[in-house]
């Protein structure tokens, strides 16, 4: 049980550390998301369902934030001010 916890922990903290990676490369390459989304989803269409599916994820994610589609997070912060 202490092993799979460890193992969990491990590729947990490695995929985090791959994002962050994925991230800072993705900043110093100065492309714009619009350019990168075609890229990612024809690098991976070919590839197996799991991989083609994330790359379709990942390039209409990449759109919605290019084009401000994002839903963003709301603060429980929201005041009204008014009559």
């Amino acid at each position: 049980m202490a092993r799979s916890k460890t193992l969990l922990w491990a590729s947990f903290s490695a995929i985090l550390i791959f994002a962050a990676l994925l991230f800072f490369v993705i900043e110093q390459l100065n492309v714009p998301p619009r350019l990168l989304a075609p890229y990612v989803e024809r690098r991976t269409a070919d590839h197996n369902p799991l991989i083609a599916g994330v790359g379709a994820w990942a390039g209409k994610t990449l759109m919605r934030l290019d084009r401000g589609d994002a839903p963003r997070a709301r603060s429980g912060l929201e005041l009204s001010v008014g009559a």
